[in-house]
């Protein structure tokens, strides 16, 4: 018996509808024996027209397929198309119905359906789903072939749209509505690492709202704001480009998707997890304006000029210290405490604050910090730490105001509302087993924190955005 093993996958441009398909055929042995070098040489690509990135990956498969010959008796398709997969499931449902929709007109793909079935009734045909863009230490040696297959038809692609006339044109969006264009960028980015199209400038028109439609050349267009485009391209998680001046009335706008797998958030929990050399060290939260003007802010409402004592739990590289300085003239008479469980991110802070003996560094556990006789303070910041998965959030946030808060004292506390991935804030608090932002965990905190401190006489105010702030402050009066 004659096994095979096909590889198969695609690459679209969905504005020009033009698409790379590429496959890869081998035995067993090949594909054990072989280098990736070699296999690399064996891949196939094709050039389709007027096609889509459902409609090409089956155009591809079907086209790998006539090149099989027909004693082959079982073939084991890698794919990372569910669609194609899926297809079998499917089968009998798009007989019945004679591959009409329930208006009772023919599906647009009904002719490639049927070659489907015909060819897969011809060979026994085993369908194993891949998961696509894993991290590389994750990939064993079938991942690294279809990867490979991945790469050409990209590569292919990229090259034909580099090379191509002049005088291709940018998708030009006009009156369409938001969710025309949402799937359209969508549909656009799923083979493709960056989608453009041209709008109206948002500069050009003052004072006027988004979806608002203007006459430009006698057609409609709908003007939307840059910061449309923004939230739209971090809903997608992209990076939006430059805007590319097009004439006076136009600009061009470039979404280019992010790493998923450049994000902190990927890394295992560790003491090292926020390390000064670990990927969370690269962010800078003060340099993001909704982080640093919300944190003031709430520096603000607590009046942090008269706080004495603060102790700043989950200090990391001291840069929530660094805003207490900038902002107040008499920091150096106040005691501040840095807590982290860190070693290398508490040695950071230490060096940098080396000068300022008002300040000190402590390398250790929230749930043990009764080991350090810290004393009680006036002000506690905490930002993003009472989180952590292997912390009780309830009991760990009443224990700490009810041992190192002092009863006149005053809170920040900071909920991250947001992932950092790929150099990027994207807005969104994340809970395990959700590919979309989920944002009952946040508010059941922020909640369960405000009752509280509001039941031991505290007035408390929330404020934010990708971050959220709680800021407390003592109501009692002195007895």
């Amino acid at each position: 018996m004659k096994k095979l093993k096909l590889f198969t996958d695609s690459s679209v441009n969905p504005i020009d509808k033009i698409g790379f398909g590429a496959y890869l055929l081998c035995d067993e042995d090949s594909s054990n024996d072989c280098t990736l070098e070699n296999l690399n040489k064996k891949i196939k690509t094709k050039m389709f027209e007027n096609t889509s990135s459902t409609k090409l990956e089956l155009q591809t498969f079907l086209w790998a397929l006539s090149n099989v010959e027909d004693h082959i008796t079982h073939i084991d398709v890698y794919t990372d198309c569910q669609n194609m997969t899926t297809l079998p499931l499917r089968r009998e449902k798009l007989e019945k119905t004679e591959y009409r929709s329930k208006n009772g007109k023919l599906k647009n793909k009904h002719e490639l359906y049927k070659e489907f079935y015909r060819l897969i009734d011809k060979y026994n045909i085993e369908f194993i789903k891949v998961k696509g863009h894993k991290k590389s230490s994750l990939k064993d040696h079938i991942d690294k072939i279809f990867n490979l297959v991945d790469k050409e038809s990209r590569h292919q692609l990229r090259v034909f749209m580099n090379t191509k006339d002049s005088s291709f044109k940018v998708k030009r969006f006009k009156d369409e509505d938001l969710i025309e264009i949402q799937n359209y960028i969508e549909e656009a980015l799923v083979h493709n690492s960056e989608v453009s199209f041209q709008v109206l400038n948002p500069d050009f028109y003052d004072s006027i709202y988004s979806g608002t439609v203007l006459d430009i050349f006698n057609k409609k267009y709908v003007h939307r704001s840059y910061k449309v485009w923004n939230d739209l391209a971090n809903i997608l998680k992209c990076k939006i480009l430059t805007p590319r001046f097009v004439d006076k009335n136009f600009v061009q706008i470039t979404y280019k998707k992010l790493n998923e797998n450049i994000s902190f958030h990927k890394n295992e929990d560790s003491k090292e997890k926020y390390g000064i050399t670990s990927e969370f060290s690269k962010i800078n939260k003060n340099e993001e304006i909704s982080f640093i003007y919300y944190y003031i802010q709430a520096l603000k409402n607590i009046s942090f000029e008269k706080r004495v004592r603060v102790l700043n739990l989950g200090v990391n590289d001291a840069s929530e210290i660094d805003v207490l300085r900038k902002i107040d003239k008499d920091f150096k008479n106040k005691d501040i405490v840095g807590i982290d469980y860190s070693k290398s991110a508490i040695d950071f802070a230490k060096q940098k604050y080396k000068d300022f003996p008002n300040v000190s560094f402590y390398e250790a556990d929230i749930k043990n910090l009764e080991t350090l006789n810290l004393g009680t303070f006036d002000l506690i910041i905490t930002i993003g730490t009472l989180q952590s998965t292997n912390l009780n959030f309830n009991e760990t946030f009443m224990k700490i105001v009810q041992n190192y808060l002092n009863k006149d004292g005053a809170m920040i506390l900071g909920f991250p509302n947001s992932r950092w991935i790929d150099g990027e804030l994207i807005y969104g608090a994340m809970i395990k087993n959700y590919n979309f932002s989920e944002m009952s965990n946040l508010y059941k905190d922020v909640v369960f924190c405000k009752k509280y401190l509001q039941q031991k006489k505290f007035r408390t105010m929330i404020t934010g955005k990708e971050y959220i702030f709680l800021s407390a402050t003592s109501i009692k009066k002195d007895s």
